[in-house]
């Protein structure tokens, strides 16, 4: 997880955040049980989307994201590293 950069640490992060616009964010107790398969899903169908209205965002920590993600093999390591992504966000 080292190589991967703080914009798209965040970017998964939002993935399981029960409101990722307020001030004091905290993960939903359901999301954090998300599959690596649904997370990949919601990525690359933002990223499609993103790509399909022409926007000027950056994607390619999202794009980065996506490749950390498919990276991971088996769930445990998936796992540990979506415990160590959302170990600030838990309290």
């Amino acid at each position: 997880m080292d190589n991967l950069t703080d914009e798209s640490k965040l970017i998964i992060v939002q993935f399981f955040l029960d409101d990722p616009t307020s001030e004091t964010p905290r993960i939903h107790s359901k999301k954090r049980e998300k599959r690596k398969g649904t997370v990949l899903k919601e990525l690359d169908t933002l990223i499609h989307d993103l790509e399909e209205i022409e926007t000027d965002i950056d994607l390619e920590p999202y794009k980065e994201a996506a490749k950390i993600l498919r990276k991971l093999r088996g769930k445990d390591e998936y796992m540990s590293f979506v415990d160590e992504l959302l170990q600030p966000y838990l309290s």
